[in-house]
């Protein structure tokens, strides 16, 4: 599957669902939060949401400091 994530193209196999992106990438599920094109999807649909070929998924995480 051909997906832009956080602006860079990557070809990813064996995945459906947002959380099995996540899994996939080594992102713990708790501590992300992810857009797909302008949409926020929220942590409790991460397991159903069908993540579609060329779709646009950004991941955000949380950043100490000041």
């Amino acid at each position: 599957m051909q997906l832009v994530i956080n602006g860079e193209e990557k070809t990813i196999e064996d995945i459906d669902t947002i959380k099995d992106l996540l899994v996939n990438l080594g992102y713990e599920i708790d501590s992300v939060a992810v857009a797909c094109g302008d949409t926020f999807v929220s942590r409790s649909k991460y397991a159903q949401y069908k993540i579609k070929n060329g779709e646009q998924i950004e991941i955000l995480q949380p950043m100490q400091g000041g």
